[in-house]
This record gives C-alpha cells, structure tokens and sequence, in this order.
C-alpha cells in the first residue's frame, strides 16, 4: 500500500446523478414543466496571447465572452411560449429581450440555476418531415450574458445604472 495517498474525493449524491428529467426550464416567463427536447448553451472567453521575442508569450489578454444559447421544444409547446411572450411582452417578439432560467435539481441533488440574460428569439428552425417523431422547434435563444450556477464570470461584471 502506498503511504500518503488520499482517496479521490466525490460529492455524496446517494447514487443519484442529474439528468434530463431534472431540467425545468422557464423561458420568458413560461414555464416548460415539459415538450423540452433539449437546452444548449454556452459561454466562451476568447483571448489574444501577447508575445514577445521569445517563442512563448508573455501575456494573455482579458479577452472577450461570446454566449450562445438554444432550446429545442415540441410544436404544442413553442407555440404556448410564442402566445405567452406576445400576449406579456406585446407584439414583435424578435425585439424583445428576456430572462430564461434553467434549473437542475431532485430532492437528493444540491439544486442550483443557470440564467441566460438577455435573450431574444433571433431564429427559429421548424423541420417538418414525413415520419413517426413528433414535430419540433429549434429557437436560437442568442443570450447576451450567462451565469452559470447564478455567477458571473468577470471579477467587474457589467451593472445596470441606478
């Protein structure tokens, strides 16, 4: 036996990991407690490296987040979430930016919630094709900030003026 080795350390979840069925998505107020086929996201931070004249650089810049977003829903669904944005929000419901919540969670779980800021619906893919599958929506949800687990990202975050 090895002297000094520590056992991997692993969050005690009872056998219990997270999975699609503990997904509870709220999209511009509407929740979609169901007709979810999937929720992607994703926030990305691209940096320059600052060289010098050496081979390896000396620096990287702060870079510049780039978020994504998108949510694939089935028809009954998207158009609910369509007619809920138009009758809360108004009319155009490209020009209007929302908050979307994506929650995870069982009572065996820590929960905890991503939010997505700023979003529209800056596309929506509908493929209807011959066949047994259901129909779906895909919706470019296009976010302008997200925080995982509620935290931002940057040590300064933007903030709204008073």
């Amino acid at each position: 036996m090895a002297l000094g080795v520590n056992p991997i350390q692993v969050p005690l979840v009872n056998g219990t990991a997270y999975s699609f069925v503990n997904l509870r998505i709220e999209v511009a107020g509407f929740k979609l407690n169901g007709g979810i086929k999937s929720a992607k996201y994703k926030r990305e931070r691209k940096r320059d490296a600052v060289r010098s004249n050496h081979p390896d650089p000396v620096a990287q810049t702060d870079g510049e987040n780039t978020y994504s977003g998108s949510i694939v829903v089935y028809t009954a669904w998207w158009l609910n979430l369509m007619r809920t944005i138009r009758n809360t929000l108004g009319q155009g419901y490209g020009d209007i930016a929302f908050t979307s919540y994506i929650s995870y969670g069982r009572s065996v779980l820590d929960p905890f919630q991503d939010v997505l800021i700023g979003c529209h619906f800056d596309s929506t893919d509908a493929d209807n094709s011959q066949g047994t599958a259901a129909l779906e929506r895909t919706v470019d949800l296009n976010p302008l900030k997200i925080l995982f687990d509620g935290v931002d990202d940057c040590a300064v975050p933007l903030q709204q003026v008073a």
